[in-house]
């Protein structure tokens, strides 16, 4: 004859026996709370963008050489993207994703790369600052075109 279980048998049958990880993502959310906010941000503004122009996360995974499943992270917004990320998200998308405010005046993230002639981004950021050109790789052009050191 066969035993009917109790609730608590059944109730024990549904419980698993792997640990909880929820302690462990609230501590890295918590710890990572700046950059994650960020990284949200630019996952709904590559979105936006994407539905508003119609393009899929397959079409802009093979414009930034990369897996499908690297752009879905990236618009999860749980990515921890570097700025050379960032730029060729930028120039694929001819979008701007991030600005950065340089001795008084704004510039662009990916303005600080232009593409050479096999369409390769390579760093040329230069912004207008009091009417002196600004190079933004820690040197700036001076009236007279010499590259003179910041401090």
């Amino acid at each position: 004859m066969k035993k009917e279980k109790t609730i608590k048998e059944k109730i024990q049958e549904k419980i698993s026996n792997k640990k909880s990880e929820w302690l462990d993502e609230a501590k890295y959310a918590e710890e990572n709370e700046a950059w994650l906010e960020k990284s949200a941000q630019i996952a709904l503004k590559i979105l936006r963008h994407l539905r508003e122009n119609k393009i899929s996360q397959v079409e802009l995974s093979r414009r930034l050489g990369v897996s499908a499943q690297y752009v879905s992270k990236i618009v999860k917004g749980r990515e921890n993207l570097s700025l050379e990320t960032i730029c060729k998200i930028e120039a694929a998308l001819e979008i701007v994703l991030i600005e950065v405010v340089v001795y008084g005046s704004t510039i662009n993230v990916s303005s600080m790369y232009s593409k050479n002639k096999r369409g390769i981004p390579r760093q040329d950021a230069r912004s207008v600052y009091n009417g002196k050109m600004v190079y933004t790789s820690f040197g700036k052009y001076s009236d007279k075109g010499k590259k003179e050191r910041i401090a």
